[in-house]
């Protein structure tokens, strides 16, 4: 059989519904069913393209369309397998790169660096959000905030975590020398940064040393950051 994997999952009045990589041939999809029911629901399939890491709310879904291209021009895509309507969020521009999505409450999030591909890139980036359903695009706060995230590519892309009130990430900012000043001890490595769904300057949770990278939202207003201590 094909490989299923890097599952998401969310419960609902309707039923517990999962999404999933189905890796074929030559590409990978994004697949999906209730558990206990027969019907396999084909959320998003794109011939020689990557779809990967399905998040689940609700009906909804969205993921990250990596393309034909693999990486060079990524696209965030969500769907309702209900209705089916969907939407493709892509880059504003051939200079704008977008990292994989999270959804929490009615929106859905990615991290997004306008000038990414550009000459005078400075690796900064935001926090955008959309409303599920919904096309328009609204920035958390400007990427020339002071604790806006930097990302130049050495680790994996700010994958943002959400809840209904919260959104987390971790980003590269002590990898990058112009930054290392404002790291409050951190020599090397990343932290997990969180800011409210309506916007705002970004905070820092990790207050140590060392990398503290993929944190996860639970439900409420918590935050969790590995490796390393457990930060709320």
């Amino acid at each position: 059989g094909r490989l299923k994997w890097f599952p998401s999952v969310h419960k609902t009045k309707r039923g517990t519904l999962l999404a999933w990589e189905h890796v074929a041939r030559f590409d990978t999809d994004i697949m999906a069913r209730y558990i206990g029911k027969k019907k396999i629901y084909n959320v998003f399939s794109d011939r020689w393209g990557e779809q990967i890491m399905p998040q689940v709310q609700g009906p909804w879904i969205a993921w990250w369309d990596l393309g034909a291209t693999a990486n060079a021009r990524p696209r965030v895509g969500v769907k309702n397998i209900l209705t089916g309507k969907k939407i493709i969020f892509k880059p504003p521009s051939r200079k704008a790169f977008l990292g994989p999505p999270s959804i929490g409450g009615n929106f859905v999030y990615w991290y997004q660096d306008d000038n990414f591909f550009a000459a005078g890139r400075d690796y900064k980036g935001t926090i955008m959000k959309a409303r599920l359903g919904r096309s328009t695009r609204k920035a958390l706060f400007s990427p020339r905030n002071s604790n806006a995230p930097m990302w130049a590519g050495w680790t994996a892309p700010p994958a943002p975590s959400a809840n209904a009130g919260f959104v987390t990430w971790a980003d590269e900012k002590c990898f990058q020398k112009p930054a290392l000043a404002g790291c409050l001890g951190n020599r090397f490595g990343r932290n997990v940064w969180i800011v409210s769904k309506r916007g705002g300057t970004p905070r820092r949770k990790t207050t140590h040393r060392g990398d503290q990278a993929y944190p996860a939202m639970g439900p409420r207003r918590r935050d969790f950051a590995g490796p390393g201590r457990r930060q709320r």
